[in-house]
């Protein structure tokens, strides 16, 4: 007999799943993986594009109290989202030999189905400061495979939303 995948209506449009204990939703990295690499390939083929946002990986409730313990920023409700400008930023400004120059490794497609593992079980959470138009940030840190992420994620506050602002990797 087939396992229940999916609890709810709300977990199925929220595009969570959950664990075999019936109990605790967990990431459902298959949709962000869909979605982002879709997004990735686009944006990586050429020209600029049409807007789009991808991801929508809600905020996990224990993570949720350790961001507000450590930075005091109350995230419980908020998505983690990637948009198409983001990732271009992330493509032109770390995703190019320019970043051995600086000590650092480019980043590949791969790198960014690394993310949910990245935001979801971080080894460091730092206040990442204001963006240009005064967001807060919050910028996570985890060494994975021989290599030291950091991703930085900016508070969208009127949508409940975590969008990228930027990410790269150093040799660790």
């Amino acid at each position: 007999m087939a396992r229940k995948l999916w609890k709810s209506r709300y977990y199925r449009r929220k595009g969570v799943a959950v664990k075999d204990d019936g109990n605790k939703p967990f990431v459902a990295a298959t949709r962000w993986e869909k979605e982002v690499g879709v997004i990735y390939d686009i944006v990586s083929a050429g020209p600029r594009v049409v807007f789009q946002e991808g991801g929508f990986v809600p905020v996990e409730p224990e993570m949720a109290l350790r961001i507000e313990a450590e930075i005091d920023l109350i995230v419980t409700g908020y998505l983690h989202i990637m948009d198409t400008d983001s990732i271009r930023h992330i493509i032109k400004r770390h995703g190019n030999q320019e970043e051995v120059l600086r000590g650092q490794v480019p980043l590949v497609r791969e790198d960014f189905l690394l993310l949910p593992n990245i935001f979801g079980t971080p080894g460091i959470i730092e206040d990442g400061g204001k963006t240009k138009p005064g967001r807060d940030t919050i910028r996570y840190s985890k060494i994975l495979g021989g290599f030291r992420y950091h991703y930085t994620e900016e508070l969208r506050t009127r949508k409940n939303r975590l969008a990228a602002v930027t990410f790269y990797k150093w040799k660790n």
